[in-house]
């Protein structure tokens, strides 16, 4: 459907990591990627962009149809983040999910896009954006406090909330709701825990984070809700 090998850097955990179909894709062809492109002087950059589907078949993508909304560099290779998805305000309006990079002071920098989700509002007449003015931090920053929220899904139902799943800290990962101006506590805490490991019974959520709905821990399968 879409060739761009020749654009993508990818190994390790770069590459073409999210695709998301206009809602209105049956009447303007339009979809969007998140990818990572090489770039001299930094390790790679992200890069958000538009296509369209060709005009004479509906099973091929216009390569050369290519818009870049959004573009920020990554010193590291890791942790990107990645995820694109339309939110339940309509079609111009995208979300976007953003690793810390390697950048822990950056994640509780509400002016940096590392360790955040990101919301910006299309324009489809020439595929710039504007930041919605009801953006907590008058910027693209939705939430923030995330390691590698690296998927992520809107409810179907009931008040169509944003769950991410997010790369915990060595031994565990977390689910969480994420809303509008909330911290999620990276690098601080994670997974429920301070950074270093202890339990936050002593350093509870009254600081101002966002406790996770689900920790998994993968070594013995143990799911805390």
């Amino acid at each position: 459907f879409l060739d761009i090998q020749s654009r993508v850097d990818d190994g390790g955990e770069k590459g073409l990591l999210g695709l998301a179909f206009d809602p209105d894709y049956g009447t303007n062809g339009y979809f969007y990627v998140y990818y990572s492109a090489a770039k001299a002087g930094v390790d790679h950059e992200s890069i958000v962009a538009r296509y369209q589907v060709s005009a004479g078949d509906p099973d091929a993508a216009n390569a050369n149809s290519e818009s870049i909304l959004l573009r920020f560099d990554q010193p590291y290779s890791n942790h990107n983040g990645g995820w694109i998805g339309f939110g339940p305000e309509g079609s111009n309006t995208l979300y976007m999910s953003a690793g810390d990079n390697g950048d822990w002071v950056a994640v509780q920098d509400t002016s940096s896009l590392f360790g955040k989700v990101l919301r910006i509002r299309i324009n489809p007449a020439n595929a710039t954006y504007t930041n919605p003015p009801d953006n907590p931090f008058g910027n693209s920053v939705w939430a923030m406090g995330f390691r590698n929220p690296w998927r992520c899904s809107f409810d179907r139902g009931g008040n169509r909330e944003l769950w991410c799943g997010d790369v915990g800290q060595s031994d565990a990962e977390e689910v969480n709701v994420v809303r509008v101006g909330r911290n999620y506590g990276w690098p601080v805490v994670s997974y429920g825990r301070d950074y270093n490991g202890a339990p936050t019974a002593s350093k509870p959520w009254q600081d101002g984070f966002e406790a996770p709905q689900v920790i998994w821990v993968p070594s013995i399968g143990i799911t805390q809700v």
